[in-house]
């Protein structure tokens, strides 16, 4: 038998133990249902080496697949070596973690913008009303450096700029009307 279908074996069992509370024979002989999903962790983790605590109780709650489980359990690259002190410290969190049921959500960068694009047009008109229609990317730069709270010209590219660089495309998209005060020649 081959050590990917020992974790096959184990894992199943787990779940099995984790979902319905099947398998009285392995519960009886290990004790509570608690012990013995922890004695499959423990095991698991004895196999491939490291910690791997959070995948396993992932896939025992169904939140990750079995293929997925196993390529997170055996090719991910290794965090940090198991320690005695270490898998009973894992073990005591990543219980308090399942009981809980404490689901952490981040967004893409560990933090949420502030600005959309509302908030940059508005941004804009604001500005245009201290600077006037026609004022330059730099005028609007040190506008913000003497006004807190403004997003910067970077920002308003990114959320008003369509694909675009041009600071008059990005004005008119922002309903500023550049050539109000142009003259004619």
């Amino acid at each position: 038998m081959k050590v990917i279908d020992v974790l096959i074996e184990l894992l199943e069992t787990g779940k099995k133990i984790f979902g319905s509370g099947e398998c009285e024979l392995v519960t009886s002989a290990l004790g509570t249902e608690d012990e013995a999903l922890r004695t499959f962790v423990q095991l698991i983790n004895q196999i491939v080496r490291y910690d791997r605590s959070e995948t396993i109780y992932a896939y025992f709650e169904g939140k990750i697949n079995q293929n997925n489980a196993l390529l997170q359990l055996v090719i991910d690259e290794p965090k940090e070596p198991m320690t005695d002190s270490l898998a009973t410290l894992v073990d005591t969190e990543s219980n308090k973690r399942r009981k809980g049921k404490v689901i952490s959500i981040q967004s893409k960068r560990g933090r949420k913008s502030i600005y959309n694009k509302n908030t940059c047009i508005q941004a804009l008109r604001t500005a245009s009303e201290h600077l006037g229609n026609r004022f330059s990317r730099m005028d609007y730069v040190n506008f913000t450096k003497q006004q807190k709270g403004f997003p910067s010209a970077d920002t308003i590219a990114k959320h008003i700029g369509k694909n675009t660089t041009s600071w008059v495309k990005i004005l008119s998209f922002a309903g500023i009307d550049c050539n109000a005060n142009k003259v004619a020649k």
